[in-house]
């Protein structure tokens, strides 16, 4: 936790992803009473870091988020103690990334000699799966100037995986060389309608992980009595991030222990966002995986339609019920992304849902570096006479 020593004006420093520079970068600061601030514009320094001077009027911790291009990408704490009044005016604060939905795993051979063909590879992954991306890499040479400049990398056959191949000329500099990646992902906006109009049987767009659901009457029910889960069968909601997933739902019969909602950024029941309804408890609860995030004491009855939503926006996440906000939380470690899936406890009938994706683009950039030295001949010539050749000395920078 960053730790400001004194209340007043302190200076934040932020540090963009891939050191991106040119970005939109603001902030919202929460007060150790919950209280949040007005949006915060942050200024660009140079080489893609940003800096804010924040007036941090009380004691105590502060919770910030920040945005690029409007979009949520770190969080931290910061704790003021004012016990030191003389302590230098600013103070530069570390704002660690948090995890990415999109990310690179970059790899190169190492250690090429000139005349050679090198070959660079990267693994683009969303949420820990591959996924295809626009993918483009620059190289710089080891004094750090342009050598070839945004080279467009081709998929291998593999999702998520591509290569770029590169000619090495007999005359260039030797040294450590850098290549510089960056991937493009785009997800079109889209709004997915399901009111169950298909013909009684099987729900057509939905993939059951357990219990009994039928299309009764254009009305998606599920009959068992114990725990019941349904997914979005589409295998590409498993890449959903930023979306907002409603239904309605009603408990068909009146038994004590009922219960009914929906999750979000579905992976696994240990991984998802859980809004939902517990008869049992009388709660109206919100978790995260099997773990109680927030609840509040709510009564509703069986066979009764509730509006059920829920709206993921980065580490946000918001329940609605009956277009009532009830939650509000930030999750400092969220989840990435995942499925939408309906869910209950008992005989439910669920109709209306709604799942609404707006357009998103996501960039990530990512660093690797790769070594040049003498043409293979020229290596061999110095085995043989234990001399180097002119103008050949190795260095790095």
């Amino acid at each position: 936790m960053p730790e400001l020593l004194r209340t007043g004006v302190e200076r934040i420093a932020y540090k963009a992803k891939g050191f991106a520079t040119g970005k939109t970068v603001t902030a919202y600061i929460w007060s150790p009473t919950l209280v949040k601030s007005l949006e915060q514009a942050l200024t660009e320094l140079e080489d893609g870091i940003y800096y804010l001077d924040y007036n941090f009027s009380t004691e105590g911790s502060h919770i910030g988020i920040f945005y690029e291009d409007g979009v949520p990408q770190t969080f931290t704490t910061f704790r003021v103690t004012d016990i030191e009044s003389m302590i230098k005016r600013f103070t530069l604060t570390r704002i660690l990334a948090a995890p990415r939905a999109l990310e690179l795993l970059a790899k190169s051979v190492g250690h090429y000699y000139r005349g050679q063909v090198g070959t660079t590879i990267v693994m683009a992954r969303f949420a820990g799966n591959p996924t295809d991306v626009q993918l483009f890499a620059t190289y710089y040479y080891p004094d750090g100037s342009v050598w070839m400049e945004d080279q467009e990398m081709i998929p291998v056959g593999v999702s998520g995986l591509y290569s770029h191949d590169f000619l090495i000329p007999a005359d260039v500099p030797q040294g450590v060389y850098k290549v510089k990646f960056r991937a493009v992902k785009s997800i079109a906006a889209q709004e997915l309608i399901d009111n169950f109009t298909q013909a009684d049987g099987v729900p057509v767009n939905w993939t059951i992980f357990d219990g009994v659901w039928n299309v009764v009457n254009n009305i998606l029910k599920q009959t068992a009595s114990g725990y019941a889960y349904l997914h979005w069968s589409d295998p590409l909601s498993v890449q959903w991030s930023d979306y907002s997933f409603e239904t309605m739902v009603k408990a068909d019969t009146d038994v004590t222990n009922f219960l009914f909602g929906v999750m979000a950024r579905y992976m696994s029941r240990t991984k998802a966002y859980v809004f939902y309804y517990s008869k049992y408890r009388n709660m109206l609860c919100l978790d995260k995986g099997t773990s109680s995030v927030k609840e509040t004491p709510k009564t509703l009855v069986y066979n009764q339609l509730y509006k059920f939503k829920i709206e993921l926006v980065g580490p946000i996440v918001k329940c609605y019920l009956d277009d009532t906000l009830e939650f509000e939380w930030m999750d400092l470690d969220p989840l990435l992304a995942g499925t939408a899936t309906l869910y209950c406890a008992g005989p439910t009938s669920f109709d209306d849902v709604k799942i609404t994706i707006p357009a998103q683009e996501y960039q990530e950039f990512e660093i690797t570096d790769f070594k040049i030295d003498d043409t293979i001949k020229d290596m061999v010539d110095e085995l043989e006479t234990g001399e180097k050749p002119l103008q050949k000395a190795y260095f790095e920078v």
